[in-house]
């Protein structure tokens, strides 16, 4: 391509940017304390407002983040997600489970007839991979009969030049029964739950995992009072398990069941909830072919809930907790019986003295340990315990916000059978201190400053016999950034930030002194965004940084990384239906060693450098809700430079083009029926050329053709 070619491509979306005058969507003004936040990309493509998601977050206790997330996931608005919330009586990062468990709970039913039957089947295709995916869900209610049944069965295939490998999943829950009242149900359960994979390359690769159970289900529901609510459910049936894996192989039958419950207690003062989970085996298990039969036991408990007091009170508290147990048995090669253990215990509490969502104090101390082993692996033993204690606070005064945060964590690691006579372990100690600052001066530039340290030590110890535990070490960082946006007009924004980080690792014992290093970073950005004309906006980012990383006692290993880089992106939104956009990226990495010379001075000799330059043009035409188009194409250029006595020399250059262009469908089937599909024709072109005494050797090029597809059928009659 000339270079006329290549300016008359950058200067299209400006020409079609003149050529129409569409009027832009300013996006959502945050508070001054998130000026440097995104959150209005997916408002309008789901029809979600995230008004006021900033100061609901803060008084929830959630990162905006999650909460925008749960919005999206549940397609709720933050006020209705929020009110679902009180009227089930539990935190908004519960609505999702309850909603999912209530919809097959027999006795959640409140209709006398329902028939609900949705169907999915999705075909993805791509280069060498493919998925198939159906997902069955019915419920049908006639008076006290009830009748539940979710089905899921995907296939994968992987191909491997003329072999292909599969992978084949399915999971299906059935249950019917009779409910004998309002808080009483009883019913059967039949569960089938497999997984088979065959890999012709491999034959000790293929893997199996079959497991059915038929159980007798028992629900219940208690109201003790108006503030205290129940469920205790029972089931209790038989176990047909098969397996193999590379470890060998094991058939599992017996007795299967469990005891699942949860109770909410709930005043104006207290709201605590507790969820309680009991099930496992008793069975007899055998390798395939054998008469010698093992007894086995599987066993998994867990415990948790939550707990807090006063929440609408200037003080507060909130405590939630975690007991897990897990214990698996299978039959090994060796005729011998394999044990898989894991057990975690967490408390987590937190105190809050509020005045309101800008000034508050929470003070959480935490507690947590955890246990794994295997019984065939002895050095698997790992064991962990943390203690913690994290303060957060927030003030605003004057104008300024101010936020806060301290951590203090020890932490204690054991690896006791890391050899046959012992092993060793780690005492951890971090503590980490954050502290943010901002204000909006005069009515368009927000400054904000921000600054972390982190000081966290490490100490090993043999247990038992162990020679050589890992040194014992420190690590030291500091990080402070400067940061400031100045919006002079709707149509130009501004912003620059200066950022300086050090790191230093310190091994305490003089034979791993060697490795002692500093890193110290030196990063500078500047940012504009300019509306162009309407419909035509321009962005680019600038950044520089240094990375020097000082050797304690071995200078002559000092080195420093450069990297310069400059993003561009032009976007052009043409009427409703057509956008276009424009990206261009281009970095510099000059790197070598910063050591000290003859006369004791530090000098940069620069060792090498690589260039990289990425251009990328999209276009995106729909015409209709059910049909678009999109069209993308990236080139890449990546170059390797060497330093030698003569000067800078080539030594390796890659380019890169690759092209996308293909359609999307979104086709609604009546009332209940909907086809979701895309279909694209991928297409790359790889070249790479070395360079040996600036003499090139191309290599033959690479291409690859291939058309990617994806469809998906629902229906809900």
């Amino acid at each position: 391509m000339t270079r006329y070619a290549r300016l008359a491509v950058l200067l299209l979306p400006v020409a079609v940017g003149l050529a129409s005058q569409v009027p832009a969507g300013r996006a959502q003004v945050p508070d001054d304390r998130y000026a440097f936040a995104d959150t209005t990309l997916l408002r309008d493509t789901l029809g979600l407002r995230f008004d006021g998601l900033f100061r609901l977050a803060d008084s929830l206790g959630l990162t905006p983040d999650t909460l925008r997330a749960y919005s999206i996931r549940h397609r709720m608005s933050l006020a209705r997600l929020v009110a679902f919330a009180d009227s089930i009586g539990m935190p908004v990062d519960s609505v999702g489970p309850v909603l999912w468990r209530e919809r097959f709970n027999p006795l959640s039913a409140r209709r006398v007839r329902v028939t609900d039957f949705v169907y999915t089947s999705s075909y993805d295709l791509r280069q060498t991979t493919s998925d198939w995916d159906n997902l069955m869900d019915f419920n049908l209610v006639r008076g006290p009969i009830f009748v539940r049944s979710q089905t899921n069965v995907g296939i994968q295939r992987q191909q491997y030049g003329d072999e292909t490998s599969v992978i084949n999943e399915r999971n299906s829950i059935n249950e019917g029964g009779y409910r004998l009242s309002p808080d009483l149900s009883l019913g059967l359960q039949v569960t089938s739950n497999g997984y088979e994979s065959s890999n012709p390359r491999s034959q000790i690769m293929d893997a199996k995992d079959l497991r059915n159970e038929v159980q007798l289900s028992t629900r219940t529901r208690q109201r003790p009072s108006a503030a205290w609510t129940s469920e205790i459910n029972a089931l209790a049936g038989v176990l047909d398990a098969n397996g193999k894996s590379f470890n060998g192989s094991s058939d599992k039958q017996g007795w299967s069941g469990g005891v699942n419950g949860r109770a909410r207690y709930q005043r104006p003062w207290i709201a605590a909830d507790v969820n309680a989970n009991l099930n496992g085996n008793v069975s007899t298990s055998r390798l395939p072919g054998s008469p010698t039969e093992f007894g086995t036991e599987d066993l998994n408990t867990t415990v948790d809930g939550t707990v807090g007091m006063f929440s609408t009170s200037p003080l507060s508290t909130n405590m939630t907790y975690r007991i897990q147990n897990n214990r698996t048995e299978s039959v090994t090669d060796s005729s011998g019986i394999r044990r898989f253990e894991t057990a975690n215990s967490s408390v987590n509490l937190s105190v809050r003295l509020r005045q309101d969502n800008d000034r508050y104090i929470t003070v959480s101390p935490r507690w947590g340990t955890s246990r794994q082993v295997t019984a065939t692996n002895t050095s698997s033993l790992t064991t962990r315990d943390d203690l913690g204690l994290s303060v957060t606070g927030r003030y605003r005064l004057a104008g300024w916000n101010l936020d806060g945060t301290f951590t203090n964590t020890l932490s204690n690691l054991e690896y006791p059978t890391r050899s046959t006579t012992g092993g060793y372990g780690d005492d951890g100690h971090t503590r980490a201190i954050n502290g943010i600052i901002s204000r909006r001066l005069w009515s368009r530039f927000v400054l904000k400053g921000e600054g972390r340290v982190t000081l966290a030590s490490s100490r090993y110890y043999p247990v038992g016999v162990y020679p050589n535990p890992p040194s014992n070490r420190d690590t030291y960082r500091q990080q402070f950034r400067i940061d400031g946006t100045y919006e002079p007009t709707t149509r130009f924004t501004t912003g620059a930030g200066i950022e300086v980080i050090r790191n230093h690792l310190i091994n305490l014992p003089s034979a791993a002194t060697a490795a002692n290093n500093e890193l110290r970073s030196y990063k500078a950005e500047w940012r504009w965004t300019y509306k162009l004309l309407p419909g035509l906006t321009a962005n680019q980012i600038n950044q520089m940084s240094a990375d020097y990383t000082y050797f304690d006692f071995l200078r002559s290993s000092n080195k420093l990384v450069l990297d310069y880089r400059i993003f561009t992106t032009l976007s052009a939104v043409l009427g409703p239906h057509t956008l276009i956009r424009l990206d261009h990226d281009t970095r510099t990495q000059p790197s070598g060693l910063y050591a000290p010379l003859a006369d004791g001075l530090e000098y940069f000799s620069q060792n090498d450098e690589g260039r990289n330059y990425t251009l990328r043009a999209m276009i995106n035409y729909a015409p209709s809700p059910v049909f678009s188009l999109r069209v993308q194409s990236d080139y890449l250029a990546v170059d390797r430079f060497g330093q030698t006595a003569e000067g800078q020399v080539r030594q390796r250059e890659s380019r890169a083009l690759q092209f996308t262009g293909g359609m999307i469908v979104n086709v609604p089937l009546g009332p209940k029926g909907q086809l979701i599909g895309d279909l694209s024709r991928n297409y790359r072109s790889d070249g790479l050329t070395t360079f040996a005494n600036g003499i090139p050797q191309p290599s033959t090029p690479s291409e690859q053709d291939y058309w990617t597809g994806r469809v998906e059928l629902k229906w809900a009659p």
